[in-house]
């Protein structure tokens, strides 16, 4: 496949449960294909290739994608395919995570504590924990911590994303551009596509 498909990608498929991967993997039937494998036989399988550049982009996760579409296609399907997942330990928010004014829907406890020493303007209010204003809990790129997750999943807000990632492809020539505006998390195909995607929206 490696020789006969038009586009031949390296995605990232580290901590994507088995479960997500079926479903990513349902999902894009008919339109894109995985194959995995231990990253030094997919090295191999490139070796005297035209693709042979891709094997600079395998890495701990790396699987193969095969597909007639090209690679900004590839990338937007991948992105609808992602679904909200819990935050754990050690994550980095890739956005503001806010805590929205209102009802928490959780009984008085020891949360309201939990929430007041963080900074959050917490109180108990008609028989439930209340916010008493928008506060933003974790801001963007700031690494979540075991207590942080603790408390978001008490709250069930799921502010990650699991998905599969696009970090090369190769379509008459590898997809790649400058590292130098890459946000936290973004792999070099999604810094193409969101600047093609920020260019069509002008």
């Amino acid at each position: 496949m490696i020789e006969s498909s038009p586009v031949v990608g390296v995605v990232d498929l580290q901590s994507i449960p088995a479960k997500q991967l079926q479903n990513i993997r349902e999902d894009l039937r008919g339109k894109v294909t995985f194959r995995m494998s231990k990253n030094n036989l997919m090295k191999i399988a490139l070796e005297k290739t035209e693709k042979e550049s891709l094997k600079d982009y395998i890495g701990a996760g790396a699987a193969f994608i095969f597909s007639n579409e090209n690679p900004f296609k590839i990338y937007r399907l991948l992105l609808k395919s992602k679904s909200p997942a819990p935050a754990k330990p050690g994550d980095i928010a890739k956005t503001d995570i806010v805590l929205h004014q209102g009802s928490t829907g959780l009984p008085p406890g020891p949360l309201v504590s939990e929430l007041q020493s963080l900074g959050v303007p917490a109180k108990i209010d008609k028989g439930s924990i209340s916010i008493e204003r928008d506060t933003v809990f974790v801001k963007h790129g700031e690494t979540i911590s075991k207590k942080v997750s603790e408390i978001l999943s008490q709250l069930k807000i799921e502010p990650m994303e699991v998905g599969a990632n696009l970090t090369a492809a190769f379509e008459e020539g590898l997809v790649s551009v400058s590292y130098t505006h890459l946000r936290a998390h973004e792999t070099v195909l999604d810094l193409v596509c969101r600047l093609l995607l920020e260019k069509k929206k002008r």
